[in-house]
């Protein structure tokens, strides 16, 4: 008797892998469609006071110059698991090391004053001498709180921390590039696959009563 219903079983379990939705990985490549460079003068009290024709940040304790960039996260759809994500930077010194910091914010699509001296600490890195280098950041808890958020956008801020009244050339910021890997929710089942799926169940279990009955 028990040998009737082991094919049943696995025709069961082939139905119900068959109608199930099926989830893959993916990844999106992502560059600012917003950028710009603004200063705070005078003593460097946090309030930007302008934007400003510059190579990008630098801040030797008198004026505070930051780069802001906005990267768009609108098309990774909603619900989506974040599994990995990199914020990639290429920055440029042309004078002495220096320390600098990565913050992060929600944006809107514009980028305003307010929003360079926004806070939420992404990483920070130290800028040999006369160098250009890349540096790469762990941004996967960012990315993520973002989209549960509903937000569009990545907001980042870069600015010299502490700093460094040696330093009086600006360093650049030359590009910036985040990599997001994810896992997008499953598709609702179309009700053709529940329709095929819930007949193939009836059929199976009149069968095997029907054998039960012998």
């Amino acid at each position: 008797m028990q040998r009737r219903f082991l094919p049943l079983a696995a025709m069961s379990l082939a139905l119900v892998c068959f109608c199930a939705p099926q989830t893959r990985a993916d990844s999106v490549t992502i560059v600012p469609t917003v950028q710009n460079i603004a200063i705070d003068f005078g003593q460097a009290d946090g309030v930007f006071d302008a934007f400003y024709l510059a190579a990008g940040p630098g801040n030797n304790g008198y004026s505070d110059v930051r780069y802001a960039a906005l990267l768009p996260i609108g098309g990774i759809p909603a619900g989506s698991l974040v599994t990995s994500a990199t914020l990639t930077l290429l920055i440029t010194n042309p004078e002495g090391t220096r320390t600098f910091e990565v913050h992060g914010f929600a944006g809107n699509g514009t980028l305003q004053l307010s929003d360079f001296s926004l806070n939420g600490l992404l990483g920070s890195s130290t800028l040999q001498p006369i160098a250009t280098a890349t540096f790469t950041f762990d941004v996967a808890a960012f990315i993520q709180n973002l989209l549960t958020g509903g937000s569009g956008f990545a907001g980042i801020n870069v600015r010299e921390f502490p700093a460094n009244s040696s330093n009086f050339i600006l360093f650049s910021v030359d590009a910036a590039v985040l990599n997001v890997q994810y896992t997008p929710p499953a598709p609702v089942p179309e009700p053709a696959s529940i329709f095929l799926l819930s007949s193939g169940l009836a059929l199976l279990w009149s069968r095997a009563l029907r054998i039960r009955a012998r």
